[in-house]
């Protein structure tokens, strides 16, 4: 899939879902771009109070980081000319496109969209998480990288590689393994062959699933954050994101369904399962 400009009247996917804590899901896309050859992205978060622009100059994302670290570069490489990566078989379910796994998973029409998240781990065993920006949904809060896919998305799992890149900078090169989260009762009956984690809007008019994968990158050496989005990131053991602490510096979560995430995320490379149970 190769990363495409903005086209005008784009439709992406709008999900004020905040309270899954996936800041890619809480933003849409508005009419109004040209074809000029600096097309201008206009992002609404979901409060729709907070509006953001971002340039994109012959698909290059300019990333600027709000942090100041020898391993980011204030301004993010350009994307890669496609999203090419390799996948685990057992990620076959969710290597189709949005629209195709709503009609066959969801042919009631009773989820309005799906969200993705990335765990990516460093040569360290640590996984990567990024702090929401102060100024959004469920500020200064802990997570991984991930968000909405988009109806132009290849497959789900181009979107984890799209959002991935744009919210880290980082190049999808293997997808390794589903991480399950079942378990969750939000108050609607979805059944599915492989268990997301399924939540609601903060107004419960609104329902989504969010599907996990261990992901591998081409380098953990930089990370470069969209600060409309994050503001730090850090990478973190098991035991510390158990904790939700690093050293003396608190690292609060989202909430329990992405602590439990993580640690099954853990689990899963120790006992080297491609899905678990």
């Amino acid at each position: 899939m190769t990363p495409r400009p903005i086209a005008r009247h784009r439709q992406l996917l709008r999900a004020d879902a905040g309270a899954a804590g996936f800041s890619g899901c809480s933003r849409f896309l508005l009419p109004g771009t040209t074809n000029r050859s600096r097309p201008q992205r206009r992002l609404v978060h979901q409060d729709l109070t907070h509006i953001v622009s971002i340039q994109l100059e012959n698909l290059h994302y300019h990333h600027h980081s709000s942090r100041s670290n020898a391993n980011m570069s204030p301004l993010a490489p350009a994307p890669p000319r496609s999203f090419a990566f390799k996948s685990d078989a057992s990620v076959t379910p969710w290597a189709v496109t949005l629209q195709r796994w709503l009609q066959e998973r969801d042919p009631e029409s009773k989820l309005d969209g799906i969200a993705t998240g990335a765990a990516v781990f460093n040569a360290d065993n640590k996984v990567l998480l990024v702090q929401r920006a102060s100024h959004d949904s469920m500020p200064n809060l802990w997570e991984v990288p991930g968000g909405a896919v988009d109806p132009e998305d290849e497959t789900i799992l181009h979107g984890a590689a799209r959002e991935l890149w744009e919210e880290a900078g980082l190049v999808l090169t293997r997808i390794n393994r589903f991480i399950p989260e079942g378990g969750q009762d939000n108050g609607f009956d979805i059944r599915f062959e492989d268990v997301g984690y399924r939540f609601t809007n903060r107004t419960g008019t609104r329902k989504f699933c969010r599907f996990a994968f261990d992901a591998e990158v081409e380098s953990c050496d930089k990370v470069n954050l969209d600060p409309n989005e994050h503001q730090d990131y850090a990478w973190a053991s098991e035991e510390e994101v158990r904790a939700e602490k690093i050293g003396d510096r608190a690292i609060p979560l989202t909430g329990p369904a992405g602590l439990a995430m993580l640690l099954t995320a853990f689990r899963l490379r120790r006992e080297g399962s491609k899905i678990g149970a």
